[in-house]
């Protein structure tokens, strides 16, 4: 037990409440998740994550953020999953951007042993749920606009007499997402979900009264790397167990690094990291030459012509400050709870 002298010192060292409310809404489905960053910054008492929203039909999706919760020792934070058939369209058929894939259902067999998206309440409830309980939420969207979807077109109901649209507009402060191609190209997560992602940015906009859109392109992880620390074993580090399924110790910070702006904005702790590329309109093809003539379904296209809320960010830290923002995380590092505090300040560390 922890001396009283020493708890003192404890309280001291770690922050009184997380600051930012969000929402990480992610795939979860294929190669890595969103959570080095979520985590890191919760552990550090300058975020709370409100729940992950696993935006496929995927069987895993759900189970792969609870067990990467239960990894980082914040296994209590809900998670909600898509009970739609949605993403369903032909990219999306292609690349199998749905699983199920066995190599998620290694990792759940692995830390979680039966564990399949029929245990979770579904993403609208979750979102409504949410939603209607916090203010000032900051949602990250680095997957697909399912779940976006079925909350901006929701009607009021038992859970709030707002509809999914003026929760939002009363309730969230921005949405940041990963990523799309500045200014104009096609991105696995446009690509998949081009029909929701093509609603969601005509209608979510400041003319609407919708909170701003920041965005992290897919350009702008280039050269980065981040990965579990050296010393992590994969019987332990799901975070790593899950990348050696795929075949990789590293991946860019694509993810990470929309959740860090969530956080951080362009600039914070002395250090800019983004410029604000401009308030402009994005949109994105729902289908072959829709709206965008001459290009594929999910092709998208950004400009500051109209001002609609929706701004990119182009990078001013190098590739190697983003990188190190992240790199190496693991829950050596984790907020304890009870009576320890973290293992950092604790004299037998």
């Amino acid at each position: 037990m922890l001396s009283s002298k020493f708890a003192v010192i404890c309280a001291l060292a770690l922050p009184l409440a997380a600051q930012v409310p969000m929402i990480i809404d992610d795939d979860c489905s294929t190669d890595y998740c969103p959570v080095v960053a979520p985590f890191k910054l919760w552990d550090q008492g300058k975020i709370t994550v409100l729940a992950f929203i696993a935006d496929t039909t995927d069987t895993y999706a759900a189970p792969t953020f609870r067990v990467h919760s239960m990894y980082y020792q914040h296994a209590t934070v809900p998670v909600y999953a898509n009970q739609q058939n949605t993403p369903n369209n032909a990219n999306c058929t292609t690349n199998s951007c749905n699983g199920p894939r066995a190599n998620q259902a290694t990792l759940i067999s692995t830390f979680n042993p039966g564990d399949t998206k029929a245990n979770y309440t579904d993403c609208l409830t979750g979102y409504r749920t949410i939603l209607a309980a916090n203010t000032n939420v900051v949602i990250v969207a680095t997957g697909f606009a399912t779940c976006l979807y079925q909350l901006m077109t929701s009607s009021a109901d038992g859970i709030s007499s707002l509809t999914g649209a003026q929760l939002i507009q009363a309730n969230v402060s921005k949405l940041v997402l990963c990523c799309g191609e500045n200014p104009t190209g096609s991105e696995w997560n446009f690509e998949n979900d081009p029909v929701d992602w093509n609603y969601l940015f005509a209608n979510w906009t400041s003319q609407n009264g919708y909170p701003p859109i920041w965005m992290f392109s897919d350009a702008d992880a280039s050269g980065t790397a981040f990965g579990p620390p050296a010393y992590a074993l994969s019987t332990v580090n799901t975070e790593l167990k899950q990348w050696l399924l795929y075949g990789f110790t590293t991946r860019p910070v694509w993810d990470e690094a929309t959740v860090f702006l969530a956080y951080c904005g362009l600039a914070c702790g002395g250090t800019t990291y983004w410029a604000d590329a401009g308030n402009g309109t994005m949109t994105v093809n729902s289908a072959v030459n829709t709206p965008i003539n001459g290009q594929a379904m999910g092709y998208n296209s950004w400009s500051t012509g109209t001002a609609s809320g929706h701004h990119y960010v182009t990078n001013v830290a190098s590739a190697t400050v983003l990188s190190h923002l992240f790199d190496g995380y693991s829950r050596s590092e984790e907020r304890r709870v009870g009576k320890e505090c973290r293992s950092r300040w604790s004299p037998y560390h």
